[in-house]
Protein backbone atom coordinates (compact mmCIF):
# COMPACT_ATOMS: atom_id res chain seq x y z
CA UNK A 1 0.00 0.00 0.00
CA UNK A 2 2.93 2.43 0.54
CA UNK A 3 5.84 3.07 -1.99
CA UNK A 4 8.65 4.75 -1.50
CA UNK A 5 11.63 6.44 -3.63
CA UNK A 6 14.40 7.44 -2.29
CA UNK A 7 17.36 9.42 -3.93
CA UNK A 8 20.63 10.88 -2.82
CA UNK A 9 22.65 13.19 -4.91
CA UNK A 10 26.52 13.93 -4.10
CA UNK A 11 27.81 17.46 -5.79
CA UNK A 12 31.31 18.95 -4.51
CA UNK A 13 30.37 19.70 -0.81
CA UNK A 14 26.82 19.32 -1.01
CA UNK A 15 24.14 16.04 -0.89
CA UNK A 16 21.25 16.62 -1.38
CA UNK A 17 18.46 13.35 -0.05
CA UNK A 18 14.95 13.17 -1.36
CA UNK A 19 12.57 10.82 0.09
CA UNK A 20 8.87 10.37 -2.00
CA UNK A 21 6.28 8.82 -0.19
CA UNK A 22 3.22 7.81 -1.96
CA UNK A 23 1.38 6.77 1.29
CA UNK A 24 -2.30 5.87 -0.57
CA UNK A 25 -4.58 4.31 2.17
CA UNK A 26 -6.47 2.34 -0.08
CA UNK A 27 -5.59 -0.40 -1.81
CA UNK A 28 -6.01 -1.08 -5.25
CA UNK A 29 -9.75 -1.82 -6.66
CA UNK A 30 -8.58 -5.55 -6.98
CA UNK A 31 -7.61 -6.22 -3.67
CA UNK A 32 -10.78 -4.45 -2.15
CA UNK A 33 -13.11 -6.67 -4.14
CA UNK A 34 -11.17 -9.76 -3.04
CA UNK A 35 -11.27 -8.24 0.57
CA UNK A 36 -15.06 -7.56 0.46
CA UNK A 37 -15.36 -11.28 -0.48
CA UNK A 38 -13.60 -12.03 2.50
CA UNK A 39 -15.49 -9.65 4.62
CA UNK A 40 -18.19 -7.70 3.50
CA UNK A 41 -17.66 -4.62 5.26
CA UNK A 42 -14.51 -4.12 5.25
CA UNK A 43 -14.74 -1.65 2.51
CA UNK A 44 -16.55 0.58 4.94
CA UNK A 45 -14.13 0.61 7.56
CA UNK A 46 -11.24 1.31 5.81
CA UNK A 47 -13.40 3.84 3.78
CA UNK A 48 -13.79 5.51 7.43
CA UNK A 49 -9.92 5.30 7.90
CA UNK A 50 -9.39 6.98 5.13
CA UNK A 51 -11.26 9.76 5.80
CA UNK A 52 -9.86 9.97 9.94
CA UNK A 53 -6.14 9.63 8.09
CA UNK A 54 -7.30 12.68 5.85
CA UNK A 55 -8.97 14.63 8.39
CA UNK A 56 -5.36 13.90 10.75
CA UNK A 57 -3.29 15.29 8.08
CA UNK A 58 -5.04 18.28 7.22
CA UNK A 59 -5.11 19.19 10.80
CA UNK A 60 -1.11 18.49 10.78
CA UNK A 61 -0.77 20.69 7.85
CA UNK A 62 -2.76 23.31 9.31
CA UNK A 63 -0.36 22.62 13.08
CA UNK A 64 2.55 23.38 10.79
CA UNK A 65 1.43 26.36 9.16
CA UNK A 66 0.59 27.79 12.69
CA UNK A 67 4.21 27.39 13.02
CA UNK A 68 5.63 28.76 10.28
CA UNK A 69 3.57 31.33 11.23
CA UNK A 70 4.95 32.22 13.89
CA UNK A 71 8.07 31.44 13.26
CA UNK A 72 8.44 34.31 10.83
CA UNK A 73 6.65 36.71 13.00
CA UNK A 74 8.98 36.06 15.53
CA UNK A 75 11.87 36.11 13.53
CA UNK A 76 10.76 39.83 12.43
CA UNK A 77 10.55 40.83 16.27
CA UNK A 78 14.02 39.80 16.43
CA UNK A 79 15.34 41.35 13.46
CA UNK A 80 13.50 44.85 14.46
CA UNK A 81 14.78 44.25 18.16
CA UNK A 82 18.20 44.01 16.72
CA UNK A 83 18.16 47.71 14.21
CA UNK A 84 16.86 49.39 17.72
CA UNK A 85 19.90 48.07 19.26
CA UNK A 86 22.23 48.65 16.49
CA UNK A 87 20.38 52.22 16.34
CA UNK A 88 21.01 52.89 19.99
CA UNK A 89 24.46 51.48 20.13
CA UNK A 90 25.30 53.49 16.91
CA UNK A 91 23.57 56.71 18.65
CA UNK A 92 25.77 56.07 21.99
CA UNK A 93 28.96 55.81 20.20
CA UNK A 94 28.41 58.80 18.33
CA UNK A 95 27.45 60.65 21.47
CA UNK A 96 30.31 59.64 23.16
CA UNK A 97 32.49 60.32 20.10
CA UNK A 98 30.97 64.09 20.02
CA UNK A 99 31.36 64.54 24.13
CA UNK A 100 35.25 63.69 23.37
CA UNK A 101 35.56 66.45 20.73
CA UNK A 102 33.40 69.01 22.58
CA UNK A 103 35.57 68.39 25.37
CA UNK A 104 38.84 68.97 23.35
CA UNK A 105 39.68 65.11 22.65
CA UNK A 106 39.15 65.68 18.56
CA UNK A 107 41.39 63.10 17.57
CA UNK A 108 40.03 60.22 20.03
CA UNK A 109 36.78 61.35 19.29
CA UNK A 110 37.10 61.25 16.11
CA UNK A 111 38.54 57.82 16.13
CA UNK A 112 35.77 56.50 18.66
CA UNK A 113 32.92 57.78 16.19
CA UNK A 114 34.31 56.54 13.28
CA UNK A 115 35.12 53.12 14.23
CA UNK A 116 31.27 53.00 15.95
CA UNK A 117 29.69 53.71 12.57
CA UNK A 118 32.45 51.71 10.52
CA UNK A 119 31.44 48.64 12.92
CA UNK A 120 27.40 49.50 12.80
CA UNK A 121 27.74 49.60 8.30
CA UNK A 122 30.05 46.35 8.72
CA UNK A 123 27.62 44.29 10.36
CA UNK A 124 24.63 45.35 8.78
CA UNK A 125 26.01 44.80 5.43
CA UNK A 126 27.36 41.22 6.94
CA UNK A 127 23.78 40.55 7.98
CA UNK A 128 22.16 41.83 4.65
CA UNK A 129 24.88 39.81 2.72
CA UNK A 130 23.45 36.94 5.06
CA UNK A 131 19.77 37.28 4.29
CA UNK A 132 20.32 37.55 0.52
CA UNK A 133 22.18 33.79 0.62
CA UNK A 134 19.74 32.36 2.82
CA UNK A 135 16.95 34.13 0.03
CA UNK A 136 18.51 32.48 -2.53
CA UNK A 137 18.36 28.84 -1.26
Amino acid sequence: MSKIQRQTKAKHNEVVHQEMYDDNFLPPADELEKLQKLQPNIVDWILSRAEDEQRFRHKAYDERTEVLKETIKNEFKLNRTGLVFCFIVLLFGMGVGGFLIYHGNVISGSVFAGVDLVVAAGLLYNRSAKNSQDNKK
